[in-house]
């Protein structure tokens, strides 16, 4: 049975399939954050350098957005900066697919504006 530990090393390590499996087996995992306040959205940036890894990520994100996880919801807030899904992908993973996509799917920052 997926634990959380199990389900946050799957994201960090875009095992697609397994994630899914473990969410459809344990939808209470879904919302779950880390110390630092992360979500399962923020974990899955992959890295722009990997075709493959970028194009996990956004699949990840695809299914995560789909079963409602919340596109803006931030990990810290300092001042103005809101570390979103968003900025993960782009200050993290350097994954400028998975930013195109999340900037498509929601919308992105409109609370901010």
């Amino acid at each position: 049975m997926t634990s959380k530990t199990q389900l946050t090393r799957q994201i960090k390590s875009l095992q697609v399939d397994e994630i899914r499996q473990g969410l459809d087996a344990k939808p209470d995992l879904l919302n779950y954050r880390d110390p630092r306040g992360r979500g399962r959205l923020h974990l899955c940036p992959g890295i722009q350098a990997d075709a493959a890894k970028a194009m996990a990520s956004i699949d990840i994100a695809r299914d995560l957005l789909a079963r409602d996880l919340p596109i803006n919801a931030a990990a810290f807030v300092e001042g103005t900066c809101q570390a979103a899904p968003l900025w993960y992908a782009v200050a993290r993973g350097q994954n400028l697919l998975l930013a195109r996509f999340l900037l498509q799917s929601g919308p992105a920052f409109s609370s901010a504006l």
